[in-house]
């Protein structure tokens, strides 16, 4: 079978049969654990995702296990759960209700994997919708460093010659930041 994932996982290995049920994820308040309740909200308080720990993974390492009773997701660290947790969600939007048994084992190849965004040329206006949706794709693909690359362009409230609703402002940096940092990247 073919698997449309980003990156690709090192190892996945086919079971029998199908995941049908729904996938609902009981959140115990954590920061990454909120978030994985976004993906996957449950309203009757049964968890059909299971996070687990497991020492002996690499930090960012994480094995996927979906077999027809429940999914789990092992890691050593959130970073693992989280990473684990896009890959499940690639697979929902490959195979929809439907997902395949299996169990996939990953960790990234570097620690460091990044991405640069240049703000620094004359035609290139700063758009906050697309670079927020930028860092949730970046999340997604495992990037997990920003380089972000402004020159004039950069909206100081103290100088009035450089104030301008279409340059990023430090409410626009302070946000990326945040956004950033909950969601591991």
């Amino acid at each position: 079978m073919e698997y449309q994932l980003v990156p690709y996982p090192k190892t996945i290995q086919e079971n029998v049969g199908k995941y049908t049920g729904d996938i609902k994820y009981v959140s115990d308040g954590d920061v990454l654990h909120d978030t994985i309740a976004q993906f996957f909200p449950s309203d009757n308080g049964v968890s059909t995702l299971v996070l687990s720990y497991d020492e002996t993974l690499e930090d960012e390492e994480y094995i996927l296990s979906l077999n027809l009773e429940e999914i789990e997701i092992c890691a050593k660290t959130s970073a693992g759960h989280y990473y684990g947790a896009q890959t499940l969600m690639q697979l929902r939007q490959q195979f929809g209700d439907s997902l395949p048994c299996l169990v996939i084992r990953d960790a990234p190849k570097s620690k460091h994997r990044g991405v640069q965004v240049n703000y620094a040329q004359a035609n290139v206006r700063f758009h906050r919708e697309w670079l927020f949706y930028f860092i949730e794709k970046c999340g997604q693909w495992r990037i997990n460093h920003l380089y972000l690359y402004f020159e004039w362009n950069y909206s100081f409230e103290s100088i009035s010659g450089l104030k301008n609703p279409f340059y990023a402002n430090r409410t626009d940096i302070e946000y990326i930041v945040n956004l950033a940092k909950d969601l591991y990247r």
